[in-house]
């Protein structure tokens, strides 16, 4: 008996494969929810549009719909992390500039935000996520609300609307290949593999290197297709600052210095330069 398999999961984050069936289709489809949800935005008097879309660990859907869209003003990933008051300045800014924003969020993102929440484990012994999208709901109107201006707020929540639409061209193609080369093998032999495409070329992976403990697929904060989603959405860094204290001068260490000098601090400086 053989066994063998194709990649699936529409956040497209398999090792090593060019991408996973139905990560297309998703993306179609979320960006049509993202035109959408502009639509509402932009027809409101500081109308702020909210898209969550899939993306447990991973943002490549909503990095990907993102680009594809070219309407969205902020786009949070579950890589990176982001400052809510950060956030919130650059949403007062579009409002202000624009009179309107969209932003556009995975469903993982901004889990610092929940520390020391647990819902505990769905069917599939996944863990289940505190709400991103009401998160930034609530956290949108109140934020305003403290400072006396009223926002309207359109929040959008398509996972399923995304999940059951029929497959796309691209990926009707790519799963019948998948599902033949997948035969192919089991009939020539092989067993505990799975077939994908790598650098266009259909191969043959084991499923115990694909699934090996410690490889992560994700979205690079550093790489080309991030830095182009960031030049495309205008977004600057929500990154949480980090205090940089210098650690007070030792009194001992200033006693000691000699008339005159200024004592060496911990980072090499001086005291007082």
């Amino acid at each position: 008996m053989s066994v063998c398999g194709v990649p699936k999961t529409i956040d497209n984050d398999i090792a090593f494969i060019d991408k996973s069936f139905g990560f297309d289709t998703a993306v179609e489809e979320a960006v049509k929810v993202i035109n959408c949800a502009h639509v509402e935005a932009a027809d409101c008097v500081n109308g702020v549009g909210i898209v969550k879309v899939m993306g447990r660990e991973c943002g490549f859907v909503a990095m990907h719909a993102t680009l594809a869209a070219n309407d969205v003003d902020i786009c949070l990933l579950p890589e990176v992390e982001f400052d809510v008051d950060l956030l919130m300045g650059h949403v007062a800014k579009l409002l202000e500039t624009r009179g309107h924003c969209l932003i556009v969020v995975a469903e993982g993102a901004g889990q610092e935000h929940f520390a020391g929440v647990d819902l505990g484990t769905d069917a599939s012994g996944n863990k289940k996520l505190p709400d991103v999208g009401h998160f930034l709901k609530d956290t949108t109107k109140s934020w305003f609300a403290a400072r006396n201006k009223t926002v309207q707020v359109r929040y959008m929540d398509p996972s399923y609307q995304i999940r059951s639409v029929p497959a796309s061209a691209t990926d009707s193609i790519y799963c019948s290949a998948l599902g033949s080369n997948a035969v192919h093998g089991a009939m020539a032999g092989f067993t505990g593999f799975s077939c994908g495409q790598i650098n266009s070329r259909y191969v043959y992976i084991p499923i115990e290197d694909m699934c090996a403990t410690g490889i992560k697929v994700q979205v690079s904060a550093t790489s080309r297709q991030y830095m182009r989603m960031v030049r495309v959405t205008g977004q600057p860094s929500f990154i949480p600052m980090v205090d940089c204290h210098i650690a007070p001068l030792n009194p001992a260490l200033a006693a000691a210095a000699p008339d005159g000098e200024a004592a060496a601090t911990p980072s090499g400086g001086k005291a007082g330069a």
